[in-house]
C-alpha cells in the first residue's frame, strides 16, 4: 500500500521523514536518495546493511550443481536470493544473543581462569 503526505522543505532543503514511513521503510542513520528525471521525483530508501553483500555467484553455483537450468533456475535463484536477507539477520541475532550470554574477563581474572569458563572443543573441531 502507498502512502503519502504532504511536508514542509526548509530553506536549508531539508524535510523531516514521517516516524512511521521511517520506521515501516526500515531507516536508519543513513540513506539512498535517488533523482527520477523523468517523473521529477525523489526516491528516498533505506541502506541496507546488506548492501554490497551479493551471494548470487554463490546461488547461481549451487544452483547449477543441482542441475537445475532455464526457467527453474531463474525462479529457484529469485526465491532463494530473497531469502539471503533474512537469513542473514537470523545468524546476527543468533550471535549477538551469543555475546551476550559471554562472561566478560574482569581485572582480577588471569586469561586461564577466563578461559577455562568455557567449554572445551572436541579435538575433531579443532582440524
Amino acid at each position: 500500500m502507498q502512502k503519502s503526505k504532504r511536508m514542509k522543505i526548509s530553506s536549508k532543503r531539508q524535510l523531516t521523514i514521517p516516524a512511521d514511513f521511517y520506521e515501516d521503510a526500515g531507516f536508519a542513520s543513513e540513506a539512498i536518495v535517488e533523482y527520477d528525471d523523468i517523473g521529477k521525483r525523489l526516491i528516498i530508501k533505506p541502506v541496507s546493511a546488506l548492501e554490497g553483500m551479493d551471494f548470487s555467484e554463490e546461488i547461481l553455483r549451487d544452483l547449477i550443481s543441482r542441475g537445475l537450468s532455464g526457467q527453474e533456475l531463474l525462479n529457484e535463484f529469485s526465491r532463494v536470493k530473497k531469502q539471503i536477507p533474512a537469513a542473514i539477520r537470523e545468524m546476527f541475532d543468533e550471535k549477538a544473543g551469543e555475546a551476550r550470554e559471554t562472561e566478560i574477563m574482569t581485572p582480577d581474572m588471569s586469561l586461564d581462569d577466563y578461559l577455562d569458563r568455557f567449554p572445551e572443543k572436541d579435538s575433531e573441531d579443532n582440524k
